[in-house]
Parts: structure tokens; C-alpha cells; sequence
């Protein structure tokens, strides 16, 4: 953040050389000649500054315009060796999404390892991506920029079915190729996005993810499906974190993962998973006693769903007589789900993977 505090909404948008020339030009100097140092001094720090800056904090800057999201994008095809960007909570339109992203270069940020667009942790202004602006930072992905990111999070963007097909037929062309964490909660997208992503995933685009956050969205029992046929297929081969609460996942769709786990040995490396408000009962969660289910699983939120204690503890047992890992389960109360709020999806609240908030050990 240069050292300006985060919270201090009168800091304004970086200007980039070319447009401080154009700014200067306006000037009166008492010496004509004077213009001109001027710009090269400006074009000379700026390069000396911006080529050798780490991370940028933008969070809860005030709301850029397009022209602003222009300027900055100039700004950042300049950050040769930035690794973290952070422009969460700036009211991000889907017009300046769109300019950000399209006037990247293809050699730009070369670095980047981490970006957040999501809502931060305090929602102060949500970024609104939408489909187009998810399609442009997937295409300036494809054409090469931010080749290196592994961290991606556009939580609370309104990214709807259309986004995540756009953003799938990019990564076929190798957008995001070294993605490890994407966390994609609070959208609009379901089913048919989500089956998008599968399509890509069995034919070897994110190999190297390890978490997905797809909390409250649109995805039913069909999409899990899709996701377990994806999974059986050999997609996500590395998936570690896997938070899908909040969604219409229901039995069917549980079962479909389970299977996929048992019969097909898929998700072998999942350690944890958060199937919260997910409209399952203890049918579903019976499913996942079956031998060889998530053998490395550790943490498991259930919270706000019908299940039973009797089940649970079935599940305990199973685990221990295959010599699974042993199981951590959060069955919080009803009130977990009525209190669930975007802000508490945002990357800060589950960068630490805690998940958990009321262990249930088995019983005796």
C-alpha cells in the first residue's frame, strides 16, 4: 500500500507516466524546456518504483473509474516483480474489470502469485466482475500475463454461468495454468458453469489446484455430479480444500462424490471438506462410511444440515476400522446458517483453513 493507511479513502489511483504527461503538458513552467525533464524524471522514478515493489494494497480505495482502471493497469504492466495484489473492497465495476484486464500487456506481471478481487473481509464495497470482467482477466491469462499467480480470489463478484464457460474455454488455451487456490464464494453461477470447469479439468487444466471455494452458490445435485464423473475422470487430481456449503447438494450429489472417492479413487488427497446447508440428510452422510471415502479427510462441516448423532458416530467407526485418518466434524447449530453472511466467506476468514468451530470426537 506505499505505507498510506488502508483506511484512508481520500488516497487516489496511481497516475501512470503516460498520463502524466499528458497532465503536465497542461502546466506552465517558467523555463519551456522544463516540461520535458520533468517527464523523464516522472517516467524514470516510476519505472525505478513500480519495477521493484513486491505487493500493492488497494483494499477499500475508493470506487475507480474506468479511466482510473486504465491508468492502473499501465501501472502494473510496469510491476515486473510484484507478487501480491490486492484490490479487494474497491467497488470494482464490470466496465473497469474489463479495461484492467484488456490493457495488460502480454508480458505483464510476470510475478504474480496472489490476487484478490473478492468483497474483503468487511463487504465495505463489493467488486462486481460480473461475467465479462472474469472473461477479460482469463483471457489476459491466456495471452500470457500473470503466468506465475497460484492464488486467486474473486469471492462476491456476480460471476454467473456464462463467466465460468468463458473462463473454462480460456484455461483450455492455457489461462491460469499454475492455479493452486481459487476461491470463487457468494456468485451467481451453477450447474452448467460448473460443469464448464469439469470439462477443462479432465483435460488437464488446473492439475495443480489444491482448493476450491464454491460456497453459496447455485449448484445442485446434477452439477456435484458432474464435478464426481470429473473427478472419477482423473480431474483435481492434487484437491485438498473443498468448501461447497450452502449450495443444493442434497443426497444424490454427496453420494455422487463418495462414489467417485470409493469406487474410482478420486479426491484420495481431500483433508477437508465443508458440505454446510447443503439439504443433507442422514442418507447422504451415510455414504461417505463406505471403505476407502476421503481417506485422508481430517476436517468435515456439516453444520446445518438433518443428520443424526447416530450416524455420525457410524461414520467415526467406519473410518477407524479402514484406519482412515481420524475425523474432525463440525455439527454446529441451525443458527450457523442463518448468520452466514458474505464477508465471513472472504479469503481472510479461510486462509488459516479453519474451518472448524465445534469438534464432535467419536464416541466410545
Amino acid at each position: 500500500d506505499l505505507g498510506v493507511d488502508p483506511e484512508d479513502e481520500t488516497r487516489a489511483w496511481p497516475v501512470d507516466p503516460h498520463h502524466f504527461d499528458t497532465l503536465i503538458t497542461s502546466k506552465t513552467f517558467a523555463n519551456g524546456s522544463d516540461v520535458d525533464a520533468v517527464k523523464n524524471l516522472y517516467r524514470s522514478l516510476s519505472t525505478k518504483q513500480l519495477g521493484g515493489i513486491l505487493e500493492l494494497d488497494f483494499f477499500s480505495m475508493p470506487t475507480p473509474s474506468v479511466d482510473d482502471c486504465t491508468r492502473l493497469a499501465r501501472c502494473l504492466n510496469m510491476c515486473h516483480r510484484l507478487k501480491e495484489l490486492d484490490l479487494a473492497g474497491v467497488g470494482l465495476s464490470e466496465d473497469g474489470s474489463v479495461v484492467l484486464f484488456s490493457t495488460l500487456t502480454a508480458t505483464a506481471l510476470p510475478e504474480l502469485g496472489e490476487m484478490w478481487i473478492d468483497a474483503g473481509v468487511t463487504v465495505k464495497r463489493a467488486n462486481n466482475l460480473n461475467d465479462r470482467g472474469i472473461a477479460a482477466l482469463a483471457e489476459a491469462s491466456a495471452g500470457g500475463a500473470m503466468r506465475k499467480i497460484e492464488k486467486l480470489w474473486v469471492e462476491s463478484n456476480s460471476i454467473g454461468n456464462d463467466g465460468l464457460i468463458a473462463l473454462a474455454g480460456y484455461c483450455s488455451h492455457g489461462a491460469l495454468s499454475n492455479l493452486k487456490e481459487i476461491g470463487m464464494n457468494a456468485n451467481d453461477f451453477g450447474d452448467e458453469g460448473l460443469a464448464a470447469l469439469c470439462e477443462v479439468a479432465v483435460k488437464d487444466s488446473f492439475r495443480l489446484l489444491n482448493t476450491l471455494l464454491l460456497h453459496e452458490n447455485q449448484i445442485t445435485a446434477t452439477g456435484f455430479a458432474a464435478f464426481a464423473n470429473a473427478c472419477s475422470a482423473g480431474a483435481f487430481p492434487l484437491m485438498k480444500k473443498l468448501l461447497l456449503g450452502f449450495n443444493r447438494m442434497g443426497d444424490r450429489g454427496l453420494t455422487a462424490l463418495a462414489q467417485a472417492s470409493s469406487k474410482k479413487a478420486a479426491l484420495k488427497q481431500l483433508e477437508e471438506l465443508s458440505i454446510a446447508s447443503c439439504e443433507v440428510s442422514d442418507e447422504g452422510l451415510s455414504a461417505l462410511s463406505s471403505k476407502g471415502v476421503f481417506p485422508r479427510l481430517s476436517l468435515l462441516d456439516i453444520s446445518g444440515n438433518q443428520v443424526t448423532d447416530v450416524v455420525i458416530d457410524a461414520l467415526h467407526r467406519a473410518r477407524k476400522r479402514d484406519k482412515r485418518r481420524a475425523l474432525s466434524i463440525d455439527n454446529a447449530m441451525q443458527e450457523k446458517a442463518d448468520t452466514f453472511q458474505a464477508d465471513k466467506l472472504s479469503r481472510k476468514s479461510f486462509e488459516g483453513g479453519e474451518m472448524v468451530s465445534e469438534s464432535i470426537p467419536p464416541s466410545n
